[in-house]
């Protein structure tokens, strides 16, 4: 939807974008970074993992508050002020994270960053969108390839400053539980030595500051980019909510939500849980095997991210989703397929779980390209399609964490389900749009056209008084 035409040259586009996707980096490092340090923390501060755990919770919370309260803020208050104070906030949280002496004391911490992190998922989306209108699918993909980059990043990051755990031979008998989302058996643990910097400063602490020193120069970045920027609207975007009807963006935003929070639901489901299912699968996969699949699925997600910016230049967002949602189905037969087939399952878990990763991995980004050029995509309709992903992320994994106990296998079936549901979503979306989307288009280019005579209009005027100057 054409809501803005931005005064920048291209080449400061480019700029506001890079700043954009290094931001979103900054954001997948510090949601993947506690995962790998948990154990360290909770060592610090003399706790098992369970109840450290907690600060999981309380940053899901905060992330939903916070891109509730964007979506609302988002038009009110400048775009760039509010990505750079999110930002701002959650370098200072997260640099003094390792510091906090007490559970309580840094899931409050956790929670206040996860609303500031809310802020930024929310309006950089919808930044990304203001700034390059329907042009924006290679941007949107590069935005979300850099979180999956810094999400991927993360335990590398943190590898050098955690503890090494020693595991005592019986650790491999034991089930793992499946109600976790990180894999350790505190029980059955030989107590680690971290050596003690002279500094007082928590060897852990420096994976944290290195990550919230990231921040904070993004921070400043958006905040420099707030004084320049410059933009004036063609229509506004309460013009164009109107011109698409009430009950249209109504159900199509419900469709969106439904659509995001199984897609976000079942992939978050998946990653966590994939390293279960092949160590408590028919073929006991050992821990190091386990932690290969797992990082499998995680690396064709980036992939996938990666490979998206430069085909969403080539095929539209229906192309883009229709060949993932292709993929996904795909896949899921595969992976279902696993215990059927013990000969081969070896290499169904390795071939499915590569296609599934690689296939899921440009849904989100296409999906909101695609829902952008049929409807507007405010603060608050951006807002409701995060919350939709973010309750999914919250919800699935919990369900399907219950059904696993029971059998490994219900994590391919959960997968198989989740996926035809998504595709039943989409294709009610589409039939949806497809009905209403000529209209749109004809608004859209009445508003192209609109804008093109007001700059033809501008350029006489100015054109005038200089010769008139002269």
């Amino acid at each position: 939807m054409v809501k803005k035409k931005t005064q920048d040259s291209k080449c400061m586009k480019y700029v506001k974008t890079a700043c954009l996707c290094l931001a979103f980096l900054c954001l997948g490092l510090i949601i993947a970074l506690p995962g790998p340090a948990l154990p360290t923390l909770a060592y610090n501060l003399g706790v098992d993992i369970k109840p450290i755990s907690v600060i999981f919770t309380a940053r899901a919370i905060g992330y939903l508050s916070g891109s509730i309260i964007s979506g609302f803020l988002h038009g009110k208050l400048d775009a760039y002020k509010m990505i750079g104070f999110s930002l701002l906030l959650t370098s200072a949280g997260f640099a003094g994270a390792p510091f906090f002496p007490s559970v309580v004391l840094l899931a409050i911490a956790m929670s206040t960053m996860g609303v500031s992190m809310g802020f930024l998922d929310t309006g950089g989306n919808v930044l990304c969108l203001e700034i390059w209108g329907d042009d924006s699918g290679p941007y949107m993909q590069s935005l979300h390839f850099s979180f999956a980059l810094g999400a991927t990043t993360a335990p590398l990051l943190a590898q050098p400053f955690i503890m090494e755990v020693i595991h005592n031979n019986d650790t491999t008998k034991n089930m793992t539980s499946v109600t976790q989302s990180y894999n350790f058996t505190p029980a059955t643990e030989t107590p680690p030595t971290l050596p003690t910097p002279d500094s007082g400063i928590p060897h852990v602490a420096w994976a944290f500051i290195i990550c919230a020193i990231m921040t904070l120069i993004m921070a400043l970045s958006f905040l420099y980019l707030s004084f320049s920027n410059k933009t004036h609207s063609v229509s506004s975007q309460e013009d164009t909510v109107k011109q698409e009807g009430v009950m249209f963006r109504l159900k199509m935003l419900v469709l969106l939500f439904l659509f995001f929070l199984v897609y976000v639901g079942i992939e978050v489901t998946f990653g966590v849980y994939v390293y279960t299912f092949a160590i408590n699968s028919d073929k006991q996969y050992s821990k190091d095997s386990a932690t290969m699949i797992n990082s499998l699925f995680w690396g064709a997600f980036a992939l996938g991210r990666f490979i998206s910016i430069f085909v969403s230049k080539v095929l539209k967002p229906l192309g883009l989703i229709s060949i993932d949602l292709v993929g996904t189905f795909i896949a899921a037969v595969i992976l279902v397929c696993f215990p059927y087939y013990y000969d081969t399952a070896d290499a169904l878990l390795w071939v499915g779980t590569f296609i599934y990763g690689i296939s899921m991995a440009s849904i989100f980004p296409s999906g909101l390209s695609y829902a952008e050029q049929y409807i507007t995509i405010n603060g608050k309709a951006a807002a409701s399609l995060v919350v939709g992903g973010a309750l999914g992320e919250m919800l699935l994994p919990l369900t399907v964490g219950q059904l696993i106990e029971k059998h490994p296998m219900n994590l391919m079936y959960s997968v198989a389900i989740c996926m035809v549901t998504t595709t039943i979503i989409f294709i009610s979306l589409h039939w949806l749009a497809s009905k209403r989307g000529k209209r749109l288009n004809e608004n859209r280019k009445n508003e192209e056209e609109a804008y093109c005579s007001e700059e033809l209009e501008e350029l006489t005027e100015n054109s005038n008084i200089k010769e008139e100057k002269c």
